[in-house]
């Protein structure tokens, strides 16, 4: 005779004895943050235009009427980055770190989490037919510096395409931002409502510079992660990670004095050398560039220094460690380099 009490009792035991296997919460929490990561990206909300023009104001970008010459160019089916080098001498090393003392002043002035845009009357002159030229921005971001704190966000960003090691070689992690490692870009639309009011302003200034505080971070549609690291001689570089999701167009006005092509196995990579440079009192930037293409977005690497005693084979094996990081499809959790 069927007894249903006794089948019911004998399947839950059954049941209650069941257990997971091993590496099952792991899987479950891998599941969810490719979920997230892949929500969060869906969600978020578009601009109509296929094509952006992101201005970098680290170089003064945007060089539709610039005089000057096609240098270089770095690209995949979603991003192109082009750099164009000027025919005239546009910024020399006293006119760059007169710009930097202007810059450091507005910095000094913010609090953290704060950003500005500065206009600069003496770069208007350099570019009268582009005057947006003259803004540029400076910020103070927001540090976190616990690693672990700093690996969560990245993998909140990107999963298991995101790298946060602890150590890089020689070099230990000391804080990362959600901004780019200079200034931060301004998009068209702030520009054209900036410049008419910052200008005007100008006239009236003893200095000559204006600024307000303005928050840049929503500005452009790309997100940035920068960590920094240092080495036991306390130089500094950093490693830049720019998602790059829809079709993009970034023009830049350089000063390059080097560039040449480096091979990271996975990934063809160049090595730029930027002298003067208006971010930094060094007056120098070099940077390692290179991409990395998925499925649904193109992540924009640099690793870079403006300290004058970071070689350019010390930043180069930097990329090369990083880019075997992704070769290899590392998660951060096992990433090499974690404490």
């Amino acid at each position: 005779m069927f007894n249903s009490e006794k089948l019911t009792y004998a399947y839950k035991t059954t049941a209650a004895n069941i257990q997971p296997g091993a590496g099952h919460e792991q899987r479950v929490e891998h599941i969810y943050m490719q979920y997230r990561v892949s929500r969060d990206r869906k969600a978020k909300p578009r601009r109509s235009a296929l094509v952006k023009i992101a201005l970098v104001a680290a170089v003064v970008a945007l060089v539709t009427g610039f005089t000057g010459y096609y240098y270089l160019n770095i690209s995949d089916q979603r991003i192109s980055i082009e750099y164009k080098q000027s025919s005239t001498e546009w910024l020399d090393a006293e006119h760059s770190a007169e710009i930097y003392g202007m810059l450091s002043k507005v910095e000094a002035s913010l609090e953290e989490g704060e950003s500005a845009v500065v206009y600069i009357p003496s770069l208007a002159e350099v570019f009268p037919e582009q005057e947006e030229f003259s803004l540029l921005a400076v910020s103070e971001p927001v540090q976190i510096t616990d690693v672990a704190a700093w690996q969560a966000l990245v993998a909140d960003y990107l999963g298991e395409d995101g790298y946060a090691p602890a150590t890089l070689n020689d070099w230990t992690f000391q804080r990362g931002q959600e901004q780019w490692p200079f200034g931060g870009m301004i998009s068209i639309e702030l520009m054209n409502s900036l410049l008419p009011e910052l200008k005007q302003e100008s006239v009236h200034s003893g200095d000559g510079f204006v600024w307000r505080k303005v928050d840049v971070s929503g500005s452009t549609d790309s997100d940035v992660l920068t960590a920094y690291y240092r080495n036991s001689e306390q130089a500094e570089l950093y490693v830049k990670m720019s998602i790059i999701e829809e079709n993009t167009v970034t023009k830049m006005a350089t000063s390059l004095s080097e560039a040449e092509e480096v091979d990271l196995g996975m990934h063809n990579a160049h090595y730029l050398r930027t002298e003067p440079f208006m971010y930094a009192a060094s007056n120098s930037l070099q940077e390692v560039q290179w991409l990395d293409t998925k499925e649904h977005y193109t992540i924009v690497y640099g690793v870079g220094s403006t300290a004058s005693d970071v070689t350019k084979k010390e930043l180069i094996n930097i990329a090369q460690e990083l880019a075997s990081m992704s070769a290899n499809q590392e998660p951060i959790s096992e990433g090499a380099g974690l404490n």
